[in-house]
């Protein structure tokens, strides 16, 4: 059980900056639709007209969490089911 909430500290110490650097990534056509921050952007720029999104720093955190945690456990699943082939084979 220790090891993943050492997992969990972890991926919030490294989502973190990743998540930050994120919100600056810029995107789109400057001349149209476009905006700052992957996947979530901080704003939006249309016709002249911006709209804000406070929470894009802590929905990209998230999202760069959810993505880490998501690996792993997927990572663990593969790990599992190929020892599980290998036990079964050598019998």
């Amino acid at each position: 059980m220790m090891r993943w909430i050492y997992l969990l500290i972890f991926i919030c110490i490294i989502s973190t900056p990743v998540g930050v650097v994120l919100t600056f990534i810029p995107w789109g056509d400057p001349d149209g639709f476009h905006g700052v921050g992957v996947p979530f952007a901080k704003v939006y720029w249309d016709d002249g007209l911006d709209y804000p999104n406070l929470a894009a720093y802590l929905l990209n955190i998230i999202a760069v969490a959810f993505v880490f945690f998501t690996a792993k456990i997927s990572y663990d699943w593969v790990i599992c089911v190929f020892n599980r082939k290998n036990r079964n084979t050598e019998e």
